[in-house]
């Protein structure tokens, strides 16, 4: 494995959770048409580029997969789910309306990386639990030797791959370094794996507003 591995990492659009007002992570809420139209605009930007992939896979929850199924037909690449690529796993507070969410499971003043995502309910992904997923996640893609690669994943789990592809380990409470990737927002990444090198070729925060 000699050639660089470009691997772009893309956010899905806006999901029925945004319109509910509700806590997502493995909610499996699914795109809006607003999200369909954010995902079209943003498959014509890249047409438009010129822009081709010759691996495209995404997570297996429907917000995700609906804006991979959209890229995979208009580029004309076969798709691939992986549930390796699926949001952080929220544990109970997964489709609880916020104020219902901050009511039952209100946020701990101090949670170490260590300790479950809901911490005093003893439930969901840790952060270094997610933060070695993205790892993997990451490793499955380089590993299929695919020059140039398009993921459609989640916010949260989109930013524990890039972190780990930058070796930023997670951080108690809030991190130190937030992507910020909004909707169909993405990063593109360039490895070289004779050198174990990475580079940030850019960033694009998201689509034109709708």
């Amino acid at each position: 494995m000699n050639t660089a591995i470009e691997i772009t990492l893309l956010r899905h659009g806006r999901s029925g959770a945004d319109d509910e007002q509700c806590m997502e992570g493995r909610y499996d809420s699914p795109l809006t048409e607003i999200g369909f139209e954010q995902a079209r605009q943003r498959l014509a930007n890249w047409q438009s580029q010129g822009r081709t992939f010759d691996y495209i896979v995404s997570s297996s929850l429907q917000r995700a997969h609906s804006v991979a199924k959209v890229m995979a037909d208009g580029l004309n690449v076969a798709l691939d789910v992986d549930a390796q690529w699926m949001e952080k796993d929220n544990g109970p507070l997964a489709g609880l309306p916020f104020a219902e969410a901050d009511i039952k499971y209100p946020k701990a003043d101090f949670v170490n990386p260590f300790e479950p995502y809901v911490a005093h309910a003893g439930t969901g992904e840790s952060d270094i639990e997610m933060y070695a997923r993205a790892a993997l996640a990451l490793q499955s893609v380089i590993r299929k030797g695919h020059r140039r690669n398009l993921v459609v994943s989640h916010g949260k789990f989109l930013n524990a791959v890039i972190s780990s592809a930058l070796g930023l380990r997670p951080q108690a409470n809030i991190p130190h370094v937030i992507f910020a990737l909004g909707d169909l927002g993405y990063i593109d990444l360039l490895y070289h794996p004779r050198r174990d090198i990475w580079e940030v070729r850019g960033l694009e925060r998201s689509v034109v507003s709708i």
